[in-house]
């Protein structure tokens, strides 16, 4: 790989690195316009904060370079790559391709006592009990490297990084969880997305904040069986109930934008109907790997959901059997936001916004039992009851403006 571009954002926090593939032996000079076509391009995405660079995020595809940051909208880059199209029944053409990426920051951290924080970089992920330990950054109280490359793949990339990531905690029935199986009784989880879009990095720690398990799950052939395997994954949420870990993942359909060619000719007219939807994957604990271990086929499951795009995918507390998705219409109306059940698949509104958020969370009535069942007042925005809980909604807008239940 060769570096091509470096842009910076606007509050200088944020350095993007352009590289490029070559062959080995292979320099700058050598590569002309005719041969660098076609070739793998790679962004890079690195964090500076206390004296220390953090690599958060990459991309990749042919020819992809980074064109810049917005010059306004803090957040949001542009980057160009191509794509074999047919535009003739006998004749397919390298067409450009334009790609806007908007992203948010998210704090990770563990509900147990400990208060684990996670922070990525890039292969590594550092990980630091706040509750114990005061330790600043950069520094932490444990190193675990979550990914590995494989040098035997050819324009590999250099490093794998966590596309997505959460912790979860684990939630017990009325029935107590079998004692023969200890290893199951952790403090808490942490699930992360490789950003080759199929690896599900699986951790599980002590109250002491130390990971005492780590697996790798591929989840390739579980995309391709869903028909899934050209989707984009930004989102994850995780919950366990007894002995079932249930993984539900935010994706779209790759829909980039067409650039017309030399002759103003454009193909492809990209549709945006349908392109979000959720991954729901389940894995089972196994007693004899001591392990969890991917579910039969039938039990993965797509959602579809409303049409528009899904910014924000988050757990419900007290109720591991439903997480809540935020989705910003696509004809620019309210940001609704939608629970849906992981045990029936059923997608209901709970609640309405009047504009784009980008943070968001739940809270619930622990208690069942107690809560009304009223109808959701999205006029209002009070708090709402739906099959007997209560829910209240917290977000966050673009422009800082904080939305709460009440």
């Amino acid at each position: 790989w060769q570096e091509c571009s470096l842009h910076w954002d606007l509050p200088t926090t944020l350095i993007a690195v352009g590289l490029r593939a070559v062959r080995d032996n292979e320099s700058s000079e050598q590569l002309n316009a005719s041969e660098a076509v076609g070739r793998p391009g790679l962004l890079q995405v690195y964090y500076r904060a206390n004296y220390h660079w953090y690599l958060k995020q990459q991309w990749r595809g042919e020819d992809l370079a980074f064109l810049g940051f917005d010059a306004e909208q803090v957040n949001r880059m542009y980057l160009s790559q191509t794509q074999m199209t047919q535009v003739e029944p006998n004749l397919m053409q390298r067409v450009p391709l334009l790609r806007v990426v908007e992203f948010t920051w998210d704090i990770v951290s563990s509900l147990s006592a400990d208060s684990t924080v996670a922070v990525v970089d890039g292969t590594k992920l550092l990980l630091t009990p706040l509750g114990i330990n005061n330790i600043p950054p950069p520094m932490c109280k444990h190193t675990i490297s979550v990914t590995q490359h494989n040098e035997s793949v050819e324009n590999d990339l250099p490093v794998h990084c966590i596309r997505a990531a959460c912790f979860w905690q684990p939630h017990t029935s009325s029935a107590p969880i079998d004692v023969s199986i200890p290893e199951i009784l952790h403090a808490w989880g942490y699930a992360a997305l490789a950003d080759n879009n199929s690896s599900l990095i699986l951790l599980r720690g002590d109250s002491a904040g130390a990971v005492v398990s780590q697996q790798q799950v591929n989840l390739g052939m579980v995309f391709k069986d869903l028909g899934v395997d050209q989707f984009a994954f930004r989102g994850i949420v995780a919950t366990q109930q007894d002995a079932q870990l249930v993984v539900t993942l935010l994706g779209s359909k790759i829909v980039p934008l067409t650039v017309p060619d030399r002759l103003g000719r454009a193909f492809d007219e990209p549709s945006y109907d349908n392109t979000e939807c959720l991954v729901v994957v389940r894995l089972h604990w196994n007693t004899s790997s001591s392990a969890f271990v991917l579910a039969e086929p039938t039990d993965q499951h797509v959602v579809d959901l409303p049409a528009g795009c899904a910014t924000r995918l988050c757990a419900v507390p007290h109720d591991p059997s439903s997480i809540a998705v935020g989705v910003q219409r696509i004809d620019g109306a309210d940001f609704e936001i939608y629970k849906v059940c992981l045990q029936t698949l059923m997608v209901e509104q709970i609640a309405s916004l009047p504009e784009l958020c980008t943070h968001l969370s739940l809270i619930t009535s622990a208690d069942s039992e107690t809560a009304s069942d009223e109808a959701p007042n999205a006029a209002t925005n009070e708090v709402f009851a739906v099959n007997g809980r209560q829910y209240a909604a917290m977000a966050l807008s673009q422009r800082n403006r904080l939305y709460c239940g009440e």
